[in-house]
């Protein structure tokens, strides 16, 4: 849950000094449903924190958050920030849609293997 926080806390920050709370947002509602699928999924059947390999994950977004930070602060180009938040956004979002494809196809496998 810390991690959440932390990403959170930073995007916050991000959408307060920039004014771009709306892609701060979008960008932390991806990172949420990201981990949401696996944590879901997981109530329903066993599953293994490795079988999740996905594009854009904790440490990627991380990654990226930071470097976009520094470009930002050795550029002081307003571009960058609003470009790098939605190049954010649109890889958490397209994570997720990794995820939640995965997760139905387990739970279908799932019941069919019940069934």
């Amino acid at each position: 849950m810390a991690d959440r926080y932390q990403e959170l806390i930073v995007l916050g920050a991000v959408g307060c000094v920039t004014g771009l709370w709306a892609l701060a947002l979008l960008a932390f509602a991806g990172g949420v449903i990201t981990s949401y699928a696996k944590a879901r999924t997981a109530l329903e059947i066993p599953t293994s924190n490795t079988a999740w390999p996905d594009f854009f994950e904790r440490l990627e977004r991380i990654v990226f958050l930071c470097v976009l930070l520094v470009l930002d602060g050795l550029t002081g180009t307003a571009w960058l920030m609003t470009a790098g938040l939605a190049v954010y956004a649109v890889l958490c979002h397209l994570t997720a849609l990794q995820r939640i494809r995965r997760a139905v196809g387990l739970l279908r496998q799932a019941d069919q293997d019940r069934g």
